[in-house]
């Protein structure tokens, strides 16, 4: 069971060292977003989000909740040891690719992920 104050670096499956704080900032990026539009998004502060980003502060269950909810993914995503930060990076560029394809299209897509898949 988690304590209340998370640590900050999660192992993913290759065993390197990953921020969950690197998670954030790609998913925050990835929408478009400042630091001060996610501060406005979670009612947390500009302060303690960019060191939570930047690795230098823990930070409770609540307040990754907060943020989780606020950039559109669970919290267990971003405290996920098989989501690595290269896995975000590259669904980052690939979700505004993917969101501009006809439904069609990114039927196919998806249909093409999961053939690489297996």
């Amino acid at each position: 069971m988690m304590s209340s104050t998370l640590a900050l670096y999660l192992y993913n499956e290759g065993s390197e060292l990953v921020k969950v704080g690197e998670k954030i900032r790609i998913l925050r990026k990835a929408k478009g977003w400042t630091l001060k539009d996610l501060e406005r998004e979670t009612g947390l502060s500009f302060s303690f989000l960019s060191q939570v980003e930047r690795g230098d502060s823990s930070f409770s269950q609540e307040s990754i909740d907060k943020i989780a909810t606020s950039l559109g993914v669970s919290s267990a995503l971003l405290q996920s040891e098989e989501i690595s930060v290269e896995h975000l990076e590259s669904l980052s560029q690939l979700l505004p690719v993917a969101a501009s394809l006809p439904v069609e299209k990114l039927e196919v897509l998806v249909q093409m992920a999961r053939a690489l898949k297996d």
